[in-house]
């Protein structure tokens, strides 16, 4: 079964944390992402799948001159709109 709330959504309901958005960004950034990388302990998102279904966020992480803050946007962006799934 699809889970159709986004992680943003449930950022805004409060079960995902700031933090947790974050290390998933840092896991981004860093390349130790998973495909059930832990937003908290009720849910899990494909990091790569999130990444893959922007394809502005995957072509803009491929700039070599990008800054770090751009990066981060662009991940933090993918990872808000990915659809985390429920353990």
């Amino acid at each position: 079964m699809a889970n159709d709330l986004t992680t943003g959504t449930l950022f805004k309901m409060g079960l995902v944390t700031n933090d947790e958005v974050n290390a998933a960004v840092t896991a981004v950034l860093t390349g130790e992402g998973s495909i059930g990388f832990p937003l908290n302990a009720a849910y899990t998102i494909d990091l790569a799948a999130a990444l893959q279904a922007k394809e502005a966020v995957s072509k803009g992480l491929a700039v070599p001159d990008a800054s770090a803050a751009y990066n981060r946007n662009l991940a933090r962006t993918a990872i808000l709109l990915g659809y985390p799934n429920k353990r």
